[in-house]
Formats: structure tokens, C-alpha cells, sequence
């Protein structure tokens, strides 16, 4: 595998986001990150030249076989915490999941009224709050329990061409990056959530760089491959959808292919394992229990004081507290989509991009595009 140079980055990125902290790349300004990213100002501004970046990579990065093993080590800390340090019965079945309240989304429709033609891609208030804030709060707990990538993910990895670039974009914890790095390819990697970036960094050794998926801070036509895996479920409205798969494309050089993964409705059909049932709902509201106790610790009188003080600090702010589960339940938003939505959104870019490939995979529709011109 190799590693990208801290000023091979710097081109990859628009100059505005190139303050680095060793492979963990952040803007001074968080909110800079979400609007105008994807002008055509930087079409102008000297792209990545793809070869003279891979001259300027080094070999280096946590071993392989001590990640595997810290990674075994947090898992089973965290299973046996949750069960009090005692063998685990039957699964508990999935948490329930809720439809959107109706004051929600009029909250993201008068918000998208208010948007012109400079700010419609902007971040909406609930992606904010119940989708950005949550991975804040619970980033490392999620590292702990989402750590192996998904296997027809890594086959598309092993399709591309040797020492790729690869724009991970929603990288989240960077278990897909890190197994295209073990592949030989160079990544950066994408995400709003500044925890999951420091987790993804500091876990992986990868390059991070914060900022918004509908308008990722990377150079036009510098990328050989992207990654878009169960990021577009977490987007609230469809000009940000139709934005973050347009942006995603523009990444790449011509001929270079991008993976998109999105949750599926049908879950059954599609051979899901989250044992969600969304019926006829497509804005759903998705829990997530936060445990927040040490391994062998005990409950304690004051437990729901402990918690609650836990929630006050969290960058959530609708968390709940439920003493008799240990945790801060928080709710994550999620569109899912029917068959066929998917692949829709590339409508608006078939004059230079091709749908390759339409498929379904364990509660995910799924489409490998191809960028034409």
C-alpha cells in the first residue's frame, strides 16, 4: 500500500480546506465545508496531475495484523459491557424505527423554499441534528461495532487499475478506505462528521478532509475511483441526492468509475439483515443506543443523573435518556429508497455519465456508474 504525501494532498483539496494535522485534514470554520465547494472555479485552478502524485507516495501505515486485533479487542469490549460482562443470550431484537414527524419535514421543505441558486445543496437542518451531531456523539462506539467492510464493495475495489486514487466520499470510519489502501491504492477520504474523520485518521492512518458529500472539497478529474457506501439514505432532500452523486462523479478523471450504496425499502427483497420493516414509510427515524459506561462497571443509584449529564454534553441535543438500558438513545435520519430511485438520480448527468451497473446487496440498491466526458 502506499501513503499520500501531505503536499500531494494539498493539490487534491480546494486551498481553503488544506490545513493539515498530520493525515487529519479540518477547516477552521466547520460551515465553510457545506455550501459553493462545487464551483467551476477550480476547474481553473490547476487539477491534481493523477501521475506525478503517485511519484510522491510512501509506504507506511498502522500493520495490518495489529489494526485487526485492536479492532477484535474494541468489539469485544463493547459486546461484553453491553451485556455486563456476562455471556450473551439471544439476539434483542432490532430497535424500532419511526417515520419522520410531519413538523420535521415541513422544517426541510420551507428550508428548501428559502434556499436560491447559491445555497440549494446546503445542509438541512435535520441532517444537522439527526444525522451529523449523532455520528459526533457516537463515532466511536460506531468504529467498535462497524469495522469490516463490505465484501462486493472490496471486489469493485479490486476491479481498478494499480495504485489508483480513490475519493472515498462519506467515508465515515474508514473501513472501506483502509481495505483499498491493503490493495495498493491511494485514498482521501470525505465525511461531515469531524469525530468519524479523527476516528478514521487515528484507526487507519488515512487522509481525511471534512466537509459535505453534496459538495466534497476535491480537485475535478483528479480521481481514478470513488465511494459513496450508505451515505445517500442519510440526505434529506433530492437536489442534495441529485448534488452528491453529480459531485462524486465530477471527482473523476473521464473513464473513472464510481460505487454508490443507498438503503433499500424492500429489506426483505433485498436480502437486508438490518430487520427493519419500513412498509410504506421513506423518511424514517432510526435509533441508536449510546452506552457510554466502562467495561465491568456497574449500575449506580445516580445512573440516570450519569446520563443525563452524558446527553447535556453531547453534540446531539434531542438524545433520551434511558437509565434502565444504560444509554442515550438517539434517532437517525434515513430516506430509504424504492427500486428504481436510485439509479434516477443520475438522470440529470446522462449526457457524461453512464449507469453500468444496477444491483442489490444485503438491504442496499446499488449502482456502479461510469463518468463518459
Amino acid at each position: 500500500s502506499f501513503k499520500i504525501s501531505s503536499s500531494s494532498l494539498s493539490r487534491l483539496v480546494f486551498p481553503s480546506f488544506s490545513r493539515s494535522f498530520r493525515s487529519f485534514m479540518t477547516l477552521d470554520d466547520a460551515d465553510a465545508a457545506m455550501p459553493g465547494a462545487s464551483s467551476d472555479a477550480d476547474a481553473s485552478a490547476g487539477g491534481a496531475d493523477a501521475d506525478q502524485i503517485r511519484t510522491c507516495c510512501a509506504a507506511g501505515s498502522m500493520g495490518r495484523k495489529r489494526r485487526k486485533r485492536e479492532e477484535r479487542k474494541a468489539n469485544k469490549k463493547l459486546q461484553n459491557a453491553s451485556s455486563g460482562g456476562k455471556k450473551s443470550g439471544p439476539t434483542p431484537p432490532t430497535p424500532k424505527m419511526t417515520p419522520v414527524p410531519t413538523d420535521m419535514l415541513t422544517t426541510v421543505d420551507e428550508e428548501r423554499k428559502r434556499q436560491n441558486e447559491h445555497n440549494k445543496h446546503a445542509l438541512t437542518s435535520i441532517e444537522r441534528e439527526h444525522v451529523m451531531a449523532v455520528y459526533d456523539t457516537v463515532a466511536e462506539q460506531w468504529h467498535a461495532t462497524r469495522y469490516k467492510p463490505w465484501p462486493k464493495v472490496v471486489d469493485f475495489v479490486q476491479t481498478l487499475p494499480p495504485r489508483s486514487l480513490v475519493a472515498d466520499v462519506g467515508s465515515g470510519n474508514g473501513k472501506h478506505a483502509a481495505a483499498a489502501t491493503k490493495l495498493g491504492h491511494g485514498v482521501v477520504c470525505v465525511d461531515f462528521s469531524a469525530s468519524l474523520c479523527a476516528v478514521s485518521a487515528a484507526s487507519h492512518g488515512l487522509d481525511n478532509v471534512v466537509g459535505d458529500a453534496a459538495a466534497p472539497p476535491l480537485r475535478r478529474g483528479a480521481f481514478d475511483a470513488a465511494l459513496s457506501i450508505a451515505v445517500l439514505h442519510h440526505v434529506a432532500t433530492l437536489e442534495r441526492r441529485q448534488a452528491l452523486v453529480a459531485e462524486t462523479m465530477r471527482c473523476l478523471r473521464v473513464g473513472g468509475r464510481a460505487l454508490f450504496y443507498a438503503w433499500a425499502r424492500e429489506q426483505e427483497r433485498s436480502g437486508g439483515t438490518s430487520g427493519h420493516e419500513f412498509g410504506k414509510h421513506a423518511d424514517v427515524l432510526v435509533p441508536w443506543h449510546h452506552r457510554t459506561f466502562e467495561h465491568g462497571s456497574k449500575a449506580t443509584a445516580d445512573e440516570a443523573q450519569r446520563l443525563e449529564v452524558c446527553r447535556a454534553a453531547a453534540p446531539a441535543q434531542h438524545g433520551v435518556v434511558d437509565a434502565e438500558k444504560r444509554a442515550v438513545i438517539y434517532q437517525r435520519y434515513c430516506h430509504v429508497y424504492e427500486a428504481g430511485e436510485l439509479d434516477q438520480l443520475f438522470e440529470p448527468i446522462k449526457d457524461w455519465v453512464d449507469v453500468v451497473r444496477v444491483y442489490e446487496d444485503t438491504g442496499n440498491h446499488c449502482v456502479e456508474a461510469r463518468r463518459t466526458a
